[in-house]
């Protein structure tokens, strides 16, 4: 099915090179080339835009291949800066940049904490009662290509779990993931932890930003910049989690509470009361090095570039 002849072109009617990837009637029957989906290296420039044509040209060949730079094996895709590995039952998932490991222990992880706090919080500000540790229950290398490689992480503990995409793209100095939670917890809290040897942490804030040293609970926008003991820095920037703390060497970052609605935490948590965040939730975040691109990549994540589909017509555009 991957032969059908189609064709991507730029903006100049050069034929571009492109990776066709999953979508979402792989599995129903549906063949047809309209029903395709690709990656394509793309160049905007500021506040504009570029056209692009995608469809069938009977007779045209395979898209010219570029050199390798991203590749996948069964559990581990790399894009020549960043390798992303994980095994089955293992605690987390490896990071490395340019072979030297990103996150100290087992990686990027998950962990359910006691949040008996209401929907205002509590009084302690460290949360670290640990529930459960989850573990790795399914890898599964979804895309392989030379514009870009996906790997797939489900996250488990006894009721919950947390899928994660990771995506590395060809030359982008960043691991980009795609996160979907189905939690269905009461009086916990969902941490993503990152064992980096944290020794402070600059926090976007709304016109500014503030510094903080190791703390409990804390607010935090679109970004967070941590320096490290090695003297190096991790960025970490997402379109919707806000709350963080530095414990222990240790950034970690609240995804979703299970507190009860309109609840203040002093009386015993009555099972006809909803718990909030219960459900499906998702998010995106990336994980870079803390340099001056941090702020940007942050603002692609609330503002990513929009593709229109419209048929081709005369014109400037």
């Amino acid at each position: 099915v991957d032969e059908l002849p189609i064709k991507v072109l730029g903006s100049d009617n050069q034929s571009l090179p492109f990776l066709v990837v999953p979508n979402d009637t792989a599995l129903d029957g549906w063949k047809q080339p309209w029903r395709k989906r690709v990656v394509v290296p793309c160049r905007l420039p500021p506040l504009g835009w570029n056209v692009f044509r995608f469809g069938w040209v009977e007779g045209a060949l395979p898209p010219r291949s570029r050199e390798p730079l991203c590749s996948a094996g069964k559990q581990s895709i790399d894009n020549a800066i960043y390798r992303v590995a994980a095994r089955k039952h293992g605690r987390g998932v490896r990071i490395y940049r340019h072979g030297r490991p990103v996150l100290k222990g087992a990686g990027l992880s998950a962990i359910v904490v006691a949040d008996p706090g209401g929907s205002w919080g509590g009084r302690d500000k460290n949360l670290s009662d640990i529930l459960e540790r989850w573990r790795v229950v399914a890898v599964e290398t979804v895309e392989r290509g030379p514009e870009r490689s996906r790997m797939f992480v489900r996250l488990a503990g006894k009721r919950s779990w947390l899928d994660l995409d990771f995506y590395l793209y060809r030359g982008r100095d960043a691991v980009d993931v795609s996160a979907r939670v189905l939690w269905n917890e009461r009086c916990a809290r969902l941490k993503l932890v990152m064992p980096i040897g944290a020794t402070s942490a600059e926090f976007d804030a709304p016109g500014s930003s503030i510094r903080r040293k190791p703390c409990g609970e804390a607010p935090g926008g679109r970004w967070v910049r941590v320096s490290c003991r090695n003297g190096r820095t991790f960025g970490f920037a997402s379109d919707s989690l806000s709350c963080f703390d530095l414990l222990d060497g240790m950034f970690r970052a609240t995804v979703a509470r299970a507190s009860g609605y309109v609840y203040d935490g002093r009386r015993p948590f009555p099972a006809w009361r909803a718990a909030v965040d219960c459900g499906e939730l998702k998010f995106k975040f990336v994980i870079t090095p803390g340099d001056s691109f941090l702020p940007r990549m942050a603002q692609l994540l609330e503002q990513p570039p929009v593709a229109i589909l419209t048929p081709a017509a005369a014109g400037a555009l």
